[in-house]
């Protein structure tokens, strides 16, 4: 906002660089105040020659008074700065430094400009009107008698001009009024009861006098109260402001009590309602579910000596308000029939049933044979049936793995014939943990590099026929290989089953498995086509660069 007040313009005036004069300040002061109706000066009116050219006159509520500007400018600078209240306080003379101790102000304030005397008149004068809104003033109104402050003389004129514009007389008026507010005790009750505990919301005993001075006293306003006989006497109008404010206040909480009581009232009504609802249907669903029930047991006697164990046994249709019911109904009788199946399986046949189901899923259909007729083993390498090599070699490195990079379980291993993106082939061992994959070396079974979480694949392609081709899809870098074993065992069935399970008992979503005879491997950044082709039953898989392109020579597994 623009500053329009005569020390406003008094400061930004004694801010201006360059010969700013009393006589420019007062130009100001006419350009910015000359629509104000307190406000005159020569150059505005004329005609008046009361008024001198370099004086202004503001009309006052006690009279008119003339300012001369001339003055001005110098008296509300403060030409002495801080740098030499500085130069002063840092003075070898104790003298000077008690003079300025204003010097002892930090150097950040050295360049500051010092504050005129119209700035700290405002700040004291914000200071005054804070400090007597915190308190209760008591004012002294002073008379002058005449002008020429002598003790003989009284100017009546200028007497009654001071007690008009004092407003002596409304106080006087005021205070021949006497009490300046009454009311009869049961409307002041009304009206006030909401501020006293005691009163609200209706009084607890006791005469309307008594409940008024409860009010009363419970304000702290008793003292400048008087009670009569049906009414009580306010003496001063504050008193009745205090109250309303009181009552202003309290008002929020009646309307939010009456809401919490009305609003409770519907709530009790509605849940009375929706009890009985609940109740007439709980009974009506519990009469249904008993009917439903008996057939169901009908209708599933001597299930147990039954070959398909009730598989092919019909639902009776159930009522609409018992199809969740009945749906869990069928999971517990489906749940039972599986255990009862499984515990009729061969040991053997049950240790890997996950992973075997987890194949189902994968590859029936697509590969004609995984090898789910086998006992799947897992961790062949930890077996002692597994030749030409050493089981306590490779324990002892598995463990020295573990407390590098820590698992808990070992899923699978085998041998692999693995190409890299370097176009070489070289004997591998694959590790599948519960964490991660990991190659380790043929020979030493060290690991060669860090193992690749199971997160990180997002898909696996083998192929129809059981060759033992699988590609493990991470990055830019897959993982494609021929599986080796002595006892040409189908382990590329396995190696999926092994892998689904453990994505569904980590409750993540788990990689898509491809089965085609075109395949493609990612190494390197580069897509390339992987291509098979038959070798003698004798001859160890092979992979070959040609091209772009990476050939696999290698025959069928004979056991599936």
């Amino acid at each position: 906002m623009p500053r329009s007040g005569i020390l406003s313009v008094l400061d930004e005036a004694c801010a201006n660089i360059g010969n700013v004069t009393d006589k420019v300040f007062l130009a100001e002061l006419d350009k910015n105040l000359q629509s104000h109706k307190h406000y005159t000066s020569r150059n505005l009116r004329q005609s008046d020659k009361t008024v001198k050219h370099d004086e202004f006159r503001i009309t006052h509520y006690a009279g008119d008074v003339t300012y001369s500007v001339n003055g001005f400018m110098d008296k509300n600078r403060d030409t002495l700065f801080q740098d030499l209240k500085r130069l002063m306080y840092n003075s070898q003379s104790p003298l000077l430094k008690s003079i300025f101790p204003d010097g002892s102000k930090k150097v950040t304030e050295v360049n500051r400009r010092p504050p005129t005397a119209g700035y700290l008149f405002k700040n004291s004068m914000s200071t005054l009107v804070a400090q007597l809104a915190s308190k209760e003033p008591h004012y002294i109104r002073c008379i002058k008698p005449n002008e020429e402050k002598s003790s003989t003389i009284f100017d009546l004129e200028r007497v009654e001009h001071q007690v008009r514009y004092l407003g002596l007389l409304e106080n006087v008026r005021v205070r021949r009024a006497g009490f300046a507010h009454r009311c009869s005790y049961d409307r002041f009750i009304n009206r006030y009861k909401l501020i006293c505990p005691d009163t609200w919301p209706n009084p607890r005993g006791g005469t309307p006098r008594d409940n008024c001075s409860k009010i009363l006293r419970f304000a702290g306003l008793e003292e400048d109260c008087v009670y009569g006989k049906t009414k009580v006497f306010i003496r001063s109008p504050q008193t009745v402001f205090r109250l309303e404010e009181l009552r202003s206040a309290k008002l929020p909480e009646v309307v939010v009590f009456l809401q919490k009581n009305t609003r409770g009232y519907l709530a009790r009504k509605h849940y009375k309602q929706k009890k009985a609802v609940y109740y007439l249907m709980g009974v009506y669903k519990r009469y249904k579910l008993r009917s439903y029930i008996i057939n169901v047991v009908e209708s599933f006697r001597g299930v147990r000596q039954m070959p398909d164990l009730g598989k092919s046994v019909r639902w009776p249709a159930p009522p609409i308000v018992l199809a969740p019911f009945v749906a869990k109904l069928k999971q517990m009788h489906q749940r039972w029939r599986a255990a009862t199946i499984l515990a009729r399986m061969p040991e053997h046949l049950r240790e890997s049933l996950p992973e075997k189901l987890a194949a189902f899923v994968a590859l029936n259909g697509k590969r004609e044979r995984w090898g789910y007729s086998r006992s799947w083993k897992g961790d062949y390498l930890a077996q002692s049936e597994e030749p030409t090599y050493n089981p306590i070699k490779y324990r002892g490195s598995m463990l020295a793995m573990k407390s590098s990079h820590p698992y808990e379980k070992v899923l699978f291993s085998s041998f692999f014939q693995k190409f890299n993106r370097f176009n070489k082939s070289s004997l591998r061992v694959l590790v599948i943990t519960d964490k991660y994959i990991a190659k380790l070396d043929a020979n030493t079974f060290k690991l060669l590099k860090e193992p690749i979480p199971l997160q990180n694949v997002s898909r696996i392609s083998v192929c129809p026929e059981p060759n033992g081709l699988f590609i493990i899809h991470v990055a830019e870098n897959d993982i494609v290989g021929c599986l080796k074993n002595p006892k040409e065992e189908e382990r590329v069935g396995e190696l999926v089953g092994v892998l689904l399970a453990q994505y569904e008992r980590m409750n993540v979503r788990p990689p898509t498995v491809i089965v085609s005879p075109a395949l493609s491997v990612c190494l390197g950044g580069k897509t390339r086509a992987v291509r098979i082709f038959p070798a003698d039953p004798t001859q160890q898989a092979v992979f070959k660069k040609n091209g772009n392109d990476i050939d696999l020579i290698c025959h069928n597994m004979i056991t599936v």
